[in-house]
C-alpha cells in the first residue's frame, strides 16, 4: 500500500484515468456544505501569494484522501485506477479544474490554460471520442451530466448536481479573476494577469490530498468492503485519523 500526499498535478498529469465504479452513489456535494468552503480555501490560500502585507504566503490546503487501486498499464494505453473511497472529492476536483480552465482560456490567458487541460484531458488522438479523454470518469448515475460539463459538445443535461457544481465554480472564478468585489466591497488583489497566474499555480500545486493506493495490497478487498459498505473508516466523511492521515478541513472533506 502506497501512502502519499498529492497535488492535483501529480494526481492528474500523464496518461491518467481515473474510474469510479458504476454501483458507486451518484455525486451529492453541495454548494454551502462543499462547494463554497472549497473555493472560500482556494482564493484564500491564492491571495496570500498577491497581498503584500510581510506575511508568508500559505504553501497549501489539505483537501482529505482518496483511495484507489491502480491497475498494471499497457502499452499506448491511459494508466488505470478504480477509485475506491473518494470519488466525491476528486469528481469535484475535475469539475473545479475545468471551470478553471473554461474562464481562463476564454480571458485568452492561454498558457494557463494549457497547464490546467493537461490535468483534465488526456488529449492523444487514440483517446478521442472515448471516456478515457477524460482523467475521471463518475459512476453510472452522473456520467452523462458529467461529459457534458467536461465537454459542451455532449448532449445537455437538466437539472443535475454535478452541472450545478459546474456552474458555480465557472461563475465564482470568473467574477474573482475580473476583480469583481466581494459582499463587502473588497476587489480581489493584483492584476488579473497575477490572479490567473496565482490561481492556476494554487490548482496545480497548493492543494494537497493524502492519495492511497492499494495496488498489490493482499488486504485490498477487506480495505474496499470497510470504506464502502461498513462505512466506518470512510475518506470520503472525513474521520481520516482512523486512517492514520493528517486533520483537515471538516465542512468539505
Amino acid at each position: 500500500m502506497d501512502t502519499h500526499p498529492r497535488s492535483p498535478r501529480d494526481l492528474f498529469e500523464g496518461r491518467r484515468h481515473f474510474e469510479i465504479p458504476a454501483f458507486q452513489r451518484p455525486y451529492v456535494w453541495d454548494e454551502e456544505s462543499q462547494w463554497a468552503p472549497l473555493w472560500d480555501d482556494v482564493v484564500r490560500v491564492t491571495e496570500s501569494y498577491l497581498l503584500e502585507e510581510g506575511k508568508p504566503p500559505i504553501p497549501n490546503h489539505f483537501l482529505g484522501a482518496v483511495v484507489y487501486e491502480s491497475k498494471t498499464p499497457s502499452a499506448g494505453d491511459v494508466t488505470r485506477h478504480e477509485v475506491i473511497d473518494g470519488q466525491q472529492r476528486m469528481t469535484t476536483l475535475q469539475l473545479l479544474l475545468d471551470a478553471a480552465h473554461e474562464i481562463v482560456a476564454g480571458r485568452g490567458h492561454q498558457t494557463e490554460a494549457d497547464q490546467l487541460e493537461e490535468l483534465i484531458l488526456n488529449k492523444a488522438l487514440t483517446f478521442k471520442g472515448r471516456i478515457e479523454r477524460f482523467k475521471l470518469w463518475p459512476s453510472q448515475a452522473d456520467r452523462s451530466a458529467f461529459a457534458h460539463a467536461m465537454d459542451p459538445e455532449e448532449p445537455r443535461v437538466e437539472e443535475h448536481r454535478v452541472i450545478e457544481a459546474h456552474d458555480f465554480f465557472r461563475r465564482e472564478i470568473e467574477q474573482w479573476l475580473i476583480g469583481t468585489p466581494d459582499e463587502e466591497g473588497i476587489v480581489p488583489p493584483g492584476t488579473e494577469e497575477l490572479r490567473a497566474k496565482e490561481l492556476c499555480s494554487t490548482l496545480e500545486h497548493r492543494l494537497v490530498v493524502v492519495a492511497i493506493d492499494l495496488s498489490g495490497h493482499e488486504d485490498s478487498q477487506l480495505i474496499f468492503e470497510t470504506l464502502n459498505d461498513r462505512g466506518h473508516t470512510s475518506a470520503e466523511s472525513g474521520p481520516h485519523q482512523e486512517l492514520g492521515l493528517p486533520q483537515g478541513r471538516t465542512d468539505w472533506c
